[in-house]
C-alpha cells in the first residue's frame, strides 16, 4: 500500500518536473522570465526527480551540475524510502 503511493507521487511529480523542465527550456529561448532553479530542486525532492533527470537530457538544459546533484540526491531518498523497512 504504502509502495503504491509513494509510486504514484514519483510518477506525478516526474510527469510535472519533466513539463516545467520542457517549459522553462521554452522560456529560456524565447528570453522570458523562467523557472527558478531552487523551484526545480523542491519539484526534484518531492518525487520528480526522474522528471528532473529526464527533461534536463532530452531538452539538453540544466544539465551542467546545477540540477544533476540535487535531483541524483533526491532520488537516493525516494529510494531509500521504497526500499528501506
Amino acid at each position: 500500500m504504502i509502495t503504491t503511493l509513494i509510486l504514484s507521487v514519483i510518477t506525478a511529480a516526474s510527469v510535472f518536473s519533466f513539463v516545467a523542465i520542457g517549459a522553462d527550456k521554452l522560456l529560456a529561448k524565447d528570453g522570458i522570465s523562467r523557472i527558478s532553479t531552487p523551484s526545480l530542486w523542491l519539484f526534484a525532492f518531492f518525487g520528480g526527480f526522474l522528471g528532473v533527470l529526464a527533461g534536463g537530457y532530452l531538452f539538453r538544459h540544466r544539465t551542467e551540475g546545477e540540477i544533476l546533484l540535487p535531483a541524483i540526491l533526491a532520488a537516493v531518498f525516494w529510494l531509500w524510502l521504497l526500499f528501506v523497512p
